[in-house]
């Protein structure tokens, strides 16, 4: 069962981040803003660009944890968020989305994915 607290603080995160530009499926977690063509996010408090699983690393656990922690971006998201492999699979990969490219998303699709993890749709 995924972690509901979790993905509801993540929401909440996502449509933030958003509004600063700083949410981008491409990248795991990123500052560089010159390769990214997000030139905006350097207004971002922190001015770090993330996709979903970036994002909840970054919410969850501090830089030390996270440099500690055995894997990478994604397997530490799925621990956090406790998904299976098909839940992060779904999500992490965009298979939610019914666009024509991974870049395309944007938090509010995000969060319509997070959705329907929360209400048992994606096993």
């Amino acid at each position: 069962m995924p972690n509901i607290e979790r993905l509801t603080k993540l929401k909440e995160v996502l449509l933030d981040v958003e509004t600063h530009n700083a949410f981008n499926m491409n990248m795991y977690i990123s500052t560089d803003y010159s390769e990214s063509g997000l030139e905006s996010v350097k207004n971002h408090a922190c001015g770090t660009f993330a996709c979903i699983g970036g994002w909840a690393v970054l919410t969850f656990m501090t830089p030390q944890e996270f440099c500690k922690a055995p894997g990478g971006v994604k397997e530490n998201a799925i621990k956090l968020l406790e998904l299976t492999d098909t839940q992060a699979d779904w999500l992490f990969h965009g298979k939610f989305y019914k666009g024509a490219q991974i870049a395309d998303i944007v938090a509010a699709d995000a969060c319509a994915a997070i959705d329907e993890l929360i209400a048992g749709k994606v096993k």
